[in-house]
């Protein structure tokens, strides 16, 4: 999947404000997806339907302290923020073979999990990662469609890839204009499509700002 590291090493520490009015910040750190599944902004309904997630959970007294800490902070769907809620079952070892959440900011998720092409199903490569997996339900329905489309698309983009010469050779070999035309049309639909179909997971729906409007 499109699983991503955070780099909170770049992150800068607000000087006002507490971690609500930070969420914007923490969205685009985050690449306008979920931390722990990947689902983009763009296929859950934008910005006002994510959270902010506390990495080490706030409501536990030993991180209190967290609260507000931008590096304790990450950009996460109300599904998986929700399963994982003041989860904490201990600190990650180094090598992830204990029952923990490993830290976005240092593991890249897509190291640690492995997909199958044909079902779209993910599985854990370690124990931290399995525990992951079970207890945020990362097999749900709507990620499994989602990951499948994202294979689809990838597939989809070879296509092109490959056929993109062949058809502007056959234009350009026709003697035929109607046919030059036609082909030409096609090729240009299928190109409108690619682009749009490309933008889907990347277009924000729309910002903080103007949920206030």
């Amino acid at each position: 999947m499109n699983w991503k590291r955070i780099p909170k090493e770049k992150s800068i520490q607000p000087q006002s404000g507490n971690y609500k009015d930070w969420k914007p910040l923490i969205a685009e750190e985050g690449f306008h997806q979920c931390v722990y599944c990947s689902i983009s902004e763009s296929s859950f309904g934008g910005i006002r339907n994510f959270h902010v997630e506390h990495y080490k959970p706030k409501s536990l007294s030993c991180f209190s302290h967290l609260e507000n800490d931008f590096t304790n902070l990450f950009y996460a769907c109300p599904v998986c923020n929700s399963f994982k809620s003041d989860d904490w079952p201990c600190e990650p070892d180094p090598d992830l073979n204990t029952t923990c959440y490993p830290n976005p900011s240092i593991v890249d998720y897509s190291h640690i999990f492995t997909i199958e092409h044909t079902t779209g199903l993910i599985n854990g490569v370690n124990v931290a990662a399995k525990y992951v997996l079970y207890k945020l339900y990362l097999n749900r329905p709507q990620l499994i469609i989602n990951r499948r489309e994202h294979i689809l698309k990838m597939r989809y983009e070879e296509l092109i890839q490959k056929t993109t010469l062949q058809v502007n050779e056959l234009i350009n070999s026709s003697d035929n204009d109607e046919k030059k035309i036609l082909l030409r049309e096609f090729f240009d639909a299928i190109n409108n499509i690619h682009s749009v179909f490309l933008s889907k997971d990347e277009t924000v729906p729309y910002t903080a700002e103007q949920i206030k409007k």
